[in-house]
C-alpha cells in the first residue's frame, strides 16, 4: 500500500514536506542569578536538537539533547549570570525562535556587622565581626549588636533557634535591620527575612552556633597544713593556699578568728595575701605560701585560732569562694 501511495505521489516522495517548526518553552523568562534554565522543545521528526545560548559578551554555547519518541527534548542551559539569548537548533538545520532569559537577584544581605560587647568586669575591648563564623563562643553576659543592609526593602527579619523555638526579632527600616541581643543559652541560630515585595528567592547568611560560656566561681584550698594542727613554739604558722579561677583571680586573703577557752569568739579579721593591680595582673592560678604570726593576731594561751582562705574574681554577680575551715 505504501509503495502504491509512493508511486501515485512521486513528487511528495522525492521532496517530503519540512518537519513542523520547533516550539520552545518557557520562552522569554527569568531565573535566579546563577541558576540553570530548564528548556523543553517540541521537535517532531528530528532525532536530536542542540540547546543553544549566548550570554552577553560570551561565545555561543551548545548542548546536544536526544529527541524522545513523543517528539520532545528536555535539557538545561546556563547557569544564567547575565542576560542570555537562547534557541533550539534541529539536526535538520532548522532553528526555533530566539528567546531571552534574565537573571534575577534573590534577597541578599549586602552588609553585615556583628559587634560583641563583653561584660565590663572582663576588661576585654569590644570586637566587630563582618559576620559570625560557624560558631560563636561567648562569655555569659556578652551583648551582641547586629546591624545590616539588604538589596531590597524588608517587611520583617529575625534570628530563629529551631531547636528551642527561640526568636530574636530585628528592628526593620527599609533595607536596614538591627538588633541588640544577649544570648543566655547555647543554640543554633538561622537568619530569616521577609521581603516587602515579591522576589524570586532568599539567600540569607549561613546559620551559626552560639555557645555561652559560664563564668565559674573561684576555687580555693588550704593544702598545708590541710588539717587541724598545733602551733609551733615560735608562734609562726606556715600555710600553702592554692586558688584558681577560669577568668582570673582578683583577690586572695585569709579570714581568721579566735575562740577563747571560755568559748568566746572574736570578730573575724582579714589577712591580705594577694590582690591584682588591674586586668592585666589577674591570675588563673596562684599557689601562695604565707606565714601567719600568731602573736600579731592577739593569740593568748588557751585560744584556738580558726582560719579559712577566700578568693574572689571581678564578677560582681559572684560572692567569695571559701576553703574549708582549719583550727590551730
Amino acid at each position: 500500500a505504501k509503495a502504491a501511495e509512493a508511486l501515485s505521489r512521486p513528487w511528495a516522495t522525492a521532496f517530503p514536506p519540512p518537519p513542523p517548526r520547533i516550539r520552545v518553552a518557557p520562552g522569554d523568562t527569568a531565573v535566579l542569578r546563577g541558576a540553570p534554565l530548564e528548556v523543553r522543545a517540541v521537535a517532531v521528526l528530528r532525532d536530536s536538537v542542540a540547546l543553544t545560548w549566548q550570554a552577553e559578551a560570551e561565545p555561543i554555547r551548545r548542548r546536544l539533547v536526544a529527541v524522545s519518541d513523543d517528539g520532545t527534548a528536555r535539557g538545561a542551559i546556563g547557569p544564567v549570570d547575565a542576560p542570555t539569548t537562547y534557541w533550539v537548533e534541529g539536526d535538520d538545520g532548522s532553528r526555533s525562535a530566539a528567546y531571552e532569559v534574565l537573571p534575577l537577584d534573590p534577597l541578599l544581605v549586602t552588609q553585615l556587622t556583628v559587634e560583641l560587647r563583653y561584660p565590663p568586669y572582663l576588661g576585654r575591648p569590644a570586637e566587630t565581626l563582618g559576620a559570625p563564623g560557624a560558631a560563636l563562643e561567648l562569655p555569659a553576659g556578652t551583648r551582641v549588636r547586629i546591624r545590616g543592609h539588604t538589596n531590597a526593602p524588608l517587611a520583617a527579619a529575625a534570628l530563629a533557634d529551631s531547636a528551642a523555638d527561640g526568636r530574636v526579632p530585628f528592628e526593620v527600616e527599609g533595607d536596614r535591620f538591627s538588633a541588640d541581643w544577649r544570648p543566655r543559652r547555647d543554640g543554633s541560630w538561622a537568619w530569616t527575612f521577609e521581603p516587602a515585595g515579591e522576589l524570586p528567592g532568599l539567600s540569607p547568611p549561613p546559620p551559626f552556633e552560639v555557645r555561652v560560656v559560664p563564668d565559674l566561681m573561684p576555687e580555693v584550698l588550704i593544702t598545708f597544713p590541710g588539717r587541724d594542727t598545733a602551733a609551733s613554739v615560735d608562734l609562726r604558722l606556715p600555710l600553702v593556699v592554692d586558688a584558681r579561677d577560669d577568668i582570673g583571680l582578683d583577690v586572695v586573703d585569709l579570714e581568721t578568728w579566735r575562740v577563747s577557752a571560755a568559748g568566746l569568739r572574736s570578730e573575724p579579721r582579714a589577712v591580705p595575701l594577694w590582690e591584682a593591680g588591674g586586668v592585666s595582673e589577674r591570675a588563673d592560678r596562684l599557689v601562695l605560701r604565707p606565714v601567719l604570726r600568731l602573736d600579731a593576731l592577739d593569740i593568748v594561751p588557751g585560744d584556738t585560732l580558726f582560719y579559712t582562705a577566700r578568693a574572689g574574681d571581678a564578677n560582681p554577680g559572684h560572692g567569695t569562694a571559701r576553703s574549708d575551715i582549719v583550727g590551730t
